[in-house]
C-alpha cells in the first residue's frame, strides 16, 4: 500500500505577537526638612505629583523600567495666612523577570501616578509617599507560513476566512517642546503650587509608512501670587512630529500613545510668565486588519488522509469605543473651593450577561479659602460606563481629558467631574490548521454506483456530501447548477468518479 506526503500552497502573515503582559505597583517615600525660610508647619493642605517614564532596558530574562515622582505638598505655615510648597523628586524603579524577556523584542510601558501623600513628622519635617503603576507588554515579530490549499492531488480542502486585527508594527520617538506662556495680570506669580499635565493627539494620519501627527501638552496648575493667593492657570503647548515604521499596504489603522518623560515648569524672573519644557515619547503602532483563508477541513477523494493539525490563537482587536462620562460628588469644606489635583485610580470591571460595566474612582484635590486660611479635603466622584462584549474578552480602559468644577453650597462643596473613558476590546481568535500528514492508498471492496440521487439534510453543506461521497464540490455544483448552498430537501445528483 503507497502513500503520499501532503503538500500545500501557503501564504505569509506577519504580525506582532504579545508575550508577556505583566503589572507591578510600587511606593518610594522621602522625608523633606522644612527650608529655613519657611516658618513651622501646621498643616498638609494638598499633596500631588505627576509621574515620567525616564527609560526602559531589555536584556535576557529580564526588563528594567526607570520611572519617577514629581511631588508638590501644600502646606500650611504657622502664623502665616499665605500657604507655601514643598517639592520633592522621588525615583523609583521595576524589574520584571521572565524567560521571554530579550533585548530584540519590542515593548510598551506605561506609568500611572496613583497616589501622592504628605504626612507632617513634626513642624520642620515632612514625610512625602507616593505610588505608582507600570505596565508592561513584550511583543514578538513573528513570520507564520499558514496552508491555503492543496497541492497534493485529488485532496479537497475547506477553506474559511477569519478576520483578525493584529498590531503588525510599532516604534517610539522621544522628543522636547518648551515654550513661554504669559499670565493675566502680569507680574503676579511667586511659585508653582500644584500641576497637572494631560497629553493629547489632535490630528494623525499613517502617510505610507510614517505616521505624522499633531498633539497638545495641556497644563492645568495652581501658583501663588505675590500677595499670597492660590490663583488657577492652564496653558497648552502644541507639538508635531512624525515616526517612521516598517509596514506594509493593506487597510490598517494608525494607533498613538504618548508619556511624560520629563517637565521642566518655572516662573520667569519677574513672575509674569511660565517657563516650560517638556520631553515626551511618542509610541506609534500599526493595526492591521486580516482576513486569511485558513483550512479548517481537508479530505482525499482516492485514499484515506492522516493528517496533525496544530492549536493557534490570536489576541485580535475587535472594537475601539470612547464614552463621554461624568461623576459628582461633595465635601463638607465650605469656602472658596479650588480644585488642586486630579488623579484616577485603578479602574474595575463587573459583567452581568453580555454587558461589562467599568468603575474609575478619580481623586479630586480640594483647597477651600476661609476667613482662618485655607484647607484641604479631596473627593472621589466615580467614573462609569458600559458595553457588550462576550466572555473571555480582555479590555484596556483609558480615562482621558478629565476636567472637575467645584462650586461651593449651602452643605458644603459639588464637584462635577466630566471626562472621556477609552475602552478597547480584544477577543481571541481560536483556530486549528493542518501542518503534515499524508495520503494512504484506499482499498475499494464495493464498486460504487456511477451516478447516486439524495435529498440534502438539515443544514448540510455541500461540502459535507462531497466529502462523503469522496468527490468535489465543484462536481456536485456543476452536475446540479447550483451556484450557492442548496436548501433542505433539495434533490442532488451525486456524479461518480
Amino acid at each position: 500500500m503507497s502513500s503520499l506526503k501532503l503538500e500545500f500552497l501557503t501564504e505569509t502573515l506577519q504580525y506582532l505577537r504579545p508575550v508577556l503582559r505583566e503589572t507591578k505597583t510600587g511606593e518610594e517615600s522621602a522625608e523633606t526638612i522644612i527650608p529655613d525660610s519657611i516658618p513651622d508647619v501646621s498643616e498638609v493642605l494638598s499633596a500631588s505629583g505627576m509621574a515620567f517614564l525616564r527609560g526602559r532596558e531589555l536584556s535576557e530574562g529580564r526588563a528594567a523600567v526607570a520611572a519617577g515622582i514629581s511631588a508638590s505638598v501644600l502646606v500650611q505655615p504657622e502664623g502665616q495666612s499665605a500657604p507655601e510648597v514643598i517639592e520633592q523628586y522621588l525615583p523609583i524603579s521595576f524589574s520584571f523577570e521572565n524567560s521571554l524577556i530579550r533585548p530584540d523584542l519590542k515593548s510598551r510601558v506605561q506609568v500611572t501616578l496613583q497616589r501622592v501623600e504628605g504626612h507632617l513628622v513634626n513642624p520642620r519635617k515632612l514625610l512625602i509617599r507616593a505610588s505608582v503603576t507600570v505596565e508592561l507588554e513584550i511583543f514578538a515579530p513573528c513570520r507564520e507560513t499558514h496552508p491555503t490549499g492543496a497541492l497534493t492531488p485529488e485532496v479537497e480542502t475547506l477553506t474559511e476566512p477569519r478576520a483578525l486585527r493584529l498590531m503588525t508594527a510599532m516604534e517610539e520617538k522621544r522628543y522636547s517642546i518648551e515654550d513661554s506662556i504669559r499670565f493675566e495680570p502680569e507680574g503676579t506669580g511667586r511659585k508653582i503650587a500644584a500641576c497637572r499635565t494631560e497629553l493629547s493627539h489632535t490630528e494623525s494620519r499613517l502617510t505610507g509608512t510614517r505616521a505624522v501627527f499633531r498633539g497638545n501638552l495641556k497644563l492645568s496648575i495652581l501658583y501663588l501670587t505675590e500677595d499670597g493667593q492660590l490663583l488657577p492657570a492652564t496653558a497648552e503647548l502644541p507639538f508635531s512630529q512624525y515616526i517612521d515604521l516598517e509596514c506594509e499596504d493593506g487597510e490598517q489603522t494608525l494607533e498613538l500613545e504618548s508619556a511624560l518623560c520629563g517637565l521642566d515648569a518655572g516662573l520667569s524672573a519677574d513672575g509674569g510668565s511660565l517657563e516650560l519644557s517638556a520631553q515626551i515619547q511618542t509610541r506609534a503602532a500599526v493595526i492591521g486588519t486580516m482576513e486569511p483563508a485558513w483550512v479548517t477541513d481537508l479530505y482525499a477523494c482516492a485514499g484515506e488522509a492522516e493528517v496533525q493539525w496544530q492549536e493557534l490563537s490570536y489576541e485580535s482587536l475587535l472594537d475601539t469605543q470612547l464614552f463621554s462620562v461624568t461623576g459628582r460628588g461633595s465635601s463638607p469644606a465650605g469656602g472658596q473651593p479650588l480644585v488642586a489635583g486630579i488623579m484616577p485610580e485603578a479602574w474595575s470591571q463587573s459583567r452581568e450577561g453580555e454587558t461589562v460595566r467599568f468603575s474609575i474612582p478619580v481623586r479630586v484635590l480640594l483647597l477651600s479659602r476661609e476667613e482662618s486660611g485655607w484647607s484641604g479635603s479631596s473627593v472621589c466622584p466615580e467614573l462609569t460606563c458600559s458595553t457588550q462584549a462576550a466572555q473571555g474578552c480582555r479590555f484596556d480602559v483609558q480615562v482621558m481629558d478629565l476636567q472637575a468644577e467645584a462650586t461651593s453650597g449651602l452643605d458644603g462643596t459639588d464637584v462635577k467631574l466630566t471626562g472621556t473613558v477609552c475602552v478597547r476590546t480584544y477577543g481571541t481568535a481560536c483556530i486549528a490548521e493542518p501542518v503534515d500528514g499524508e495520503i494512504t492508498e484506499r482499498q475499494e471492496t464495493d464498486k460504487r454506483p456511477g451516478l447516486i440521487i439524495r435529498r440534502t439534510g438539515s443544514g448540510e453543506r455541500i461540502w459535507d456530501i462531497a466529502k462523503g461521497y469522496r468527490t468535489t464540490v465543484e462536481a456536485i455544483r456543476a452536475a446540479n447548477d447550483l451556484a450557492g448552498e442548496p436548501e433542505r430537501g433539495t434533490l442532488l445528483l451525486i456524479p461518480g468518479r
